[in-house]
């Protein structure tokens, strides 16, 4: 919403940490949130590319995640 209504690119960023305990930035691919869309649409298709960097991010190291809560709800 932030870039909506600024009309700034977002810039991801993300910690990565490394062997030796360290952390290491990483800067994602700007994201530009089209204001000539209805509003909905554009924040949607923003996080949707959020997300997408994220993903990325996840399978490269996915050692480096933990869900810290039970998100899928056990069926039994």
């Amino acid at each position: 919403m932030i870039g909506y209504l600024s009309g700034v690119p977002l810039l991801p960023a993300f910690m990565i940490r490394q062997a030796d305990d360290r952390f290491i930035g990483e800067m994602g691919d700007p994201i530009v949130v089209d204001s000539t869309k209805p509003t909905e649409e554009a924040v949607q298709a923003a996080t949707q590319a959020f997300a997408a960097q994220l993903e990325d991010r996840i399978r490269a190291s996915p050692q480096l995640w933990y869900q810290f809560y039970p998100y899928w709800r056990s069926t039994s």
